[in-house]
């Protein structure tokens, strides 16, 4: 298991270049498919234009910084899908409050399905 997160956890630089790479592509993109979906483009291509963004990004990281950047990466445009599909959840509002802990449950389970084995 060390072993796995010495491959995986990256130094501080690297965590801060591809965290600030993650937090500009992804609010770009956000933006950008936001618009075109205001001025009427259908759901599905907006969504595919994301994407494509994200992933081309991602691989651009990743031949840069490797796993270590492409895990800060992925998890900083994570947290901007999950806080961008969730406003602040207010006190009380226990329907909202239980979405978000759904969501994140389901992004916890999908970055360790594959830890079973180790």
């Amino acid at each position: 298991m060390t072993a796995l997160v010495d491959v995986m956890v990256p130094d501080v630089r690297t965590a801060l270049v591809a965290g600030g790479i993650a937090l500009v592509v992804g609010a770009i993109a956000a933006a950008t498919v936001a618009r075109l979906r205001a001025g009427g483009m259908r759901v599905a291509y907006t969504r595919k234009l994301f994407h494509f963004a994200i992933f081309t990004a991602a691989a651009l990281v990743h031949g840069a910084w490797g796993l270590p950047g492409t895990v800060v990466f992925g998890t900083v445009i994570a947290a901007i899908v999950l806080l961008g599909n969730h406003p602040p959840v207010e006190f009380g509002d226990v329907h909202g409050l239980d979405r978000f802990v759904f969501d994140l449950g389901l992004l916890f389970g999908f970055l360790f399905q594959g830890q079973r084995d180790v």
